[in-house]
């Protein structure tokens, strides 16, 4: 998985090292999640839903993680601006933490977006 991760988004979130290396069979557990959670609504929603909660939870790492696993399963940044935007409802603080978290992300995103 930590190939995966590398391939995919060319970040390895710490969580994965981890588990990688104090316990890989947990690691299979959460690779499994990816690979089956979602049968039947689109891939994106998974990274999406997570984003979610990690911007509602002040979760830095998870919020970087999930913007960019949503990307590379074919979000696009309006997808990504909304489910960080809805969560403003909690406080705007949330979407402070979300952009300082993934800010560098987006930016270059949408920089592509215009300037192909």
């Amino acid at each position: 998985m930590v190939g995966w991760y590398e391939r995919t988004i060319d970040w390895v979130p710490p969580w994965v090292r981890f588990y990688a290396r104090y316990n890989p069979g947990a690691l299979k557990g959460w690779r499994y999640r990816y690979e089956n959670a979602l049968v039947t609504l689109p891939k994106q929603v998974l990274p999406l839903s997570l984003l979610f909660g990690a911007v509602r939870l002040g979760q830095t790492a998870a919020i970087r993680e999930n913007v960019l696993v949503a990307r590379a399963f074919g979000a696009t940044i309006d997808d990504v601006v909304q489910a960080v935007g809805v969560t403003a409802v909690y406080g705007t603080e949330k979407v402070s933490v979300a952009y300082e978290a993934m800010g560098d992300i987006l930016d270059s995103w949408d920089d592509e977006r215009h300037h192909g």
